[in-house]
C-alpha cells in the first residue's frame, strides 16, 4: 500500500525513436499517505538509453545522436522555441526525475524536477539539460483527483452536471550547456476543465510563453480549446 517499484527494459528504438538501441528504466514511489482524497506521493525515476549508429537504405552510416527540444505547453503546434540541435556521437542518454503529488479533498499540487545528460564519444563534452514544473488544481464542484498505481487519473464527476476544475501551472526548461545554446523557456498556464462524464471533457488553456535562444527573445501567447473522449 505504501511502496511501488517499477522496472523495465526495452529494445528496438530509443525513447525518441531516433536511433536503434536499448533502454533500461526504474521508478520508485513512496506514499506515506494514500486514501481517497488524501494522498502524499514522493517518487524517483531513472532511465538509461544506449543508442547505436545505423546504416540507412543506401548503406550510409549515421552516428547515434540525441536531441532535446520542446514545444510551448500547447499540443497543437509543431513550433519549438528551444532546441539543443542534434548531439552526434551520443553514447548514453541518462534521465533522472524527482516527483511529488499532494491531494487533499478538491485541492492538489503536483511537481517534478528533471535532468537529462547525454554522454558522447570522440572527446566531445557531455551535455545536460534541466526542467521543472509545478501544477496546482482546485475542483470547484468538490471532487478529488483519483490516484492509483503511482499516477493521477481524470476526475470522476459526482453530479449530473459534471465536475469543474481550475488549474495553474508553471514550468521552465534550460537547454543551454557550455557551447550548446539550446535556449531557455518559461511557461505559465491557466486552465479550466469541465468533466461532463468519466469519459468526456472540455478543456480551455491560456499559455504565456517566455523563451530565449541565441539572442532571440520570443513571448507568444496561446489559447486552446479541446473536447476529448477517453476510455
Amino acid at each position: 500500500p505504501q511502496y511501488l517499484l517499477q522496472a523495465g527494459a526495452y529494445g528496438g528504438k530509443d525513447l525518441q525513436g531516433d536511433n536503434p538501441g536499448t533502454t533500461q528504466a526504474v521508478r520508485a514511489v513512496w506514499t506515506p499517505v494514500k486514501a481517497p482524497g488524501d494522498v502524499i506521493h514522493l517518487g524517483l525515476a531513472y532511465s538509461q538509453e544506449n543508442p547505436r549508429g545505423y546504416h540507412d537504405g543506401r548503406d550510409v552510416h549515421h552516428e547515434a545522436s540525441a536531441r532535446l527540444r520542446a514545444r510551448p505547453e500547447a499540443g497543437l503546434t509543431d513550433i519549438r522555441l528551444v532546441d539543443s540541435g542534434a548531439l552526434v556521437t551520443a553514447d548514453q542518454i541518462r534521465r533522472t526525475g524527482l516527483e511529488g503529488i499532494w491531494i487533499r479533498g478538491p485541492f492538489s499540487l503536483q511537481a517534478e524536477a528533471l535532468q537529462a545528460t547525454v554522454t558522447r564519444n570522440d572527446g566531445k563534452p557531455d551535455y545536460t539539460g534541466h526542467g521543472q514544473y509545478a501544477t496546482a488544481s482546485w475542483v470547484l464542484t468538490g471532487e478529488s483527483r483519483p490516484y492509483n498505481a503511482g499516477a493521477v487519473a481524470n476526475i470522476k464527476p459526482a453530479h449530473d452536471y459534471g465536475a469543474v476544475e481550475l488549474v495553474a501551472r508553471y514550468s521552465r526548461l534550460d537547454l543551454d550547456d557550455g557551447s550548446i545554446l539550446g535556449g531557455r523557456q518559461h511557461d505559465l498556464t491557466l486552465g479550466a476543465n469541465w468533466y461532463l462524464t468519466s469519459h468526456f471533457k472540455f478543456q480551455a488553456n491560456y499559455v504565456k510563453v517566455d523563451a530565449s535562444r541565441r539572442g532571440v527573445h520570443s513571448t507568444p501567447e496561446i489559447f486552446e480549446l479541446r473536447a476529448q473522449m477517453h476510455f
